[in-house]
Parts: C-alpha cells; structure tokens; sequence
C-alpha cells in the first residue's frame, strides 16, 4: 500500500532515521530528540555538492542542457560555492562532473533523452526524489530521498544512482548489504508494479569512480521487506522510551555524535570478572567516548593552549620541547610537585584556566 507524500500524514520515519535506530536505538533516539549535535563540516560539504549535483539534473531536464553546458555549470557552480567550504567542495566533486554529464546525456554510446530521468533528489511533482511506502496501516509511513533514478530500455528494469562525497569506498558488497538500497528497492518497487530490477551504482565523486551495478530484484522483495520491518519494529518499540537501550560495537561507536552520552558510559563501570560481555561493551564505548573527547580538548588546546587544572597535576598539553620534525600532538600529562619555596606563578582556585601559547 502506498499512498502520496501531499495526503496528510503525522507518522511518517524517513530512511535515515530508520537506519540508525536500527544500528543502535539509543543513538537514533538522542540523535531525533535533538541531545546530540550532528551537524559538521563534512556535512555541509556533502550537502554543498549534492545541491550541485541536483541543480545540474534539474538543468537536463528542465532544459535540455548539453553535456559541456552540465560540466561547466558544475564546475562553477562548485567554485563559487561558500568561501570557507569552496576548497573542499572542489575536492569532493573531483572529476564526477564529467561522468555525471555523461551519465545524463548518453547511454551505451546514444544519445539519451532528458526525460529518461523519473526521479532525482531536488525534483518537482511526479520527478521528486522523495518516495514513500505504508507497509501497514498501524505503522509509520516510511520515506526516502533518492539522488537519481533512470529508465533504460525496458520498464521492467531502472538504474539508481547515488552520489558519495566521502572519502569511504563501496564496493559491490558494501552496496549489496546496504540498508539504505535495500529500502530503496522497496520504495521503488512499491512505486514501480512494472519494475523488476533496480540496478543501483555508487559514483565515488572524490575518487571519480563508480561502484559495479548491484541488482536488487522483485524476487527477493520479501526479504527486502522483511528487514525493513525489522528496523521499523525496533523504531516503533524505543521511540518513545524514556531511554532506550545502546548497542555498543566498535565500527558503530567511534563514528557515533552521541558516544559521550552513551548509557553504557554514564554508567556504573562493570566488572569483567562478574559479566565479561557487558564490560567488554562498555570497554568499546569507553573508549569511542574518550576518543571524542579527546578530540575535543586537542581543538580547544589548539586555540587557547594548555589545558590546567588548579587541583589536579594533571595538564593537557604539550610536554617538553616540541619535536623538530613534525606538528606537536597534545595529550595528557603528569606535572611534578612544585618546590613552596620556588618562586612560580600559579594558578589560584577550584577552576580550569587556558594559557594562551
């Protein structure tokens, strides 16, 4: 059952969402409550260049543009992008422009038409990327963003591509085992009765590379759905929570914005000797956290200096002279005791205190 994105809907859970509760339920639940900050630089260049991308396909086929005209407006688009971003942006587009133009304008060595183009992140009305499936009437509708969807030259296949301006390559694997095309599929199969096939390709637009085609098939729809289901269930059942439960694994933790707020770090510290399991979890999000916050105080050294507490002998800085060779690396260290009768000037109060360097 499908119904369309302009009925009135109030529960509807998007594919992202979706995606992390189902990682870990207390990170998708801290992350949609707002606790934890998510926004970063690699996210505004990654939008920064998807808004490129988008603009260039509305340009094919709104207007026909030629593949040099798509090229150029890329590259200029990507040069007069935000002053503190632009560097990185250039980056991140690479040399996709030029097969992104391809991509648009040709198929198997023809010419293609504009209106090959059925979907694409930032279209209009029935060209919108934006697609959504209501599995049941009990359940949330759930949504998802496409950046690009092709016909070829039969109905019964259609070719997904997705852009990725990271520095993470995808393999045919990695992009067989995604949730994220696993939903897709069921958007667009829920969407498409005539399709059977969605080919789906990764354009690596940093590396200028393009992932093999993976096909996801009609076939294998029930486990496809399955496992949306699946991430839907465990949605449904912790959304609400007043705290959901975490699921510590390493991979999952050192990329999570909310490891320093995890419930497995905020609380009692286990010991192995009585549950080896729970505190070898706790190890692994321990340490996630301490690797934030490590991360942290080395931005703050880098703009304000060491680090001092007034009760503690413990700095955060750099200890000794700066090696010759290479950027120093702060870290904690231990200050010896003072001699009373030295004359220092030290630091007054139960406060922490930053020395300019």
């Amino acid at each position: 059952m499908t119904r369309a994105l302009t009925d009135v809907v109030e529960d509807v859970v998007d594919r992202s969402t979706l995606e992390t509760y189902a990682a870990c339920p207390y990170q998708g639940w801290a992350i949609e409550r707002g606790r934890v900050e998510t926004a970063s630089i690699h996210t505004e260049i990654g939008t920064e260049a998807h808004r490129i991308l988008s603009d260039a396909i509305a340009a094919r086929f709104d207007d026909g543009a030629s593949a040099d005209e798509l090229q150029a407006m890329m590259h200029a688009a990507a040069r007069q992008s935000r002053p503190d971003i632009q560097p990185e942006v250039i980056r991140a587009l690479g040399g996709s422009p030029r097969m992104i133009a391809g991509l648009l304008t040709h198929r198997h060595g023809q010419e293609r038409h504009q209106h090959d183009i059925m979907r694409f992140d930032g279209g209009d009305g029935d060209r919108a990327g934006q697609l959504a499936w209501e599995p049941r009437l009990d359940r949330p509708l759930v949504t998802g963003a496409v950046d690009l969807l092709l016909s070829t030259e039969s109905q019964a296949e259609l070719d997904l591509l997705d852009w990725k301006t990271g520095r993470t390559w995808f393999s045919a694997g990695v992009v067989a085992n995604s949730f994220q095309f696993c939903l897709y599929s069921v958007l667009i199969f829920a969407s498409y009765p005539a399709c059977e096939v969605v080919n789906v390709r990764i354009l690596m637009t940093r590396f200028s590379s393009m992932s093999p085609a993976v096909r996801f098939t009609r076939s294998r729809l029930s486990d496809y759905t399955a496992r949306v289901l699946s991430a839907l269930d465990i949605y449904v059942a912790h959304r609400d929570s007043a705290l959901p439960p975490a699921w510590p694994h390493e991979e999952k933790c050192k990329i999570c914005p909310a490891c320093t707020a995890c419930p497995w770090v905020r609380g009692e510290v286990r010991d192995f000797a009585d549950d080896p399991a729970a505190g070898l979890q706790q190890l692994v999000s321990l340490e996630a956290a301490t690797k934030k916050l490590r991360s942290t105080a080395r931005g703050w050294w880098r703009t304000h200096g060491e680090i001092r507490s007034a009760d503690l002998d413990i700095r955060f800085g750099v200890q000794g002279p700066a090696p010759k060779r290479r950027a120093p690396v702060p870290s904690l260290y231990h200050v010896q005791a003072e001699d009373p009768d030295t004359d220092t000037d030290t630091d007054q109060g139960n406060h922490t205190t930053c020395d300019t360097p």
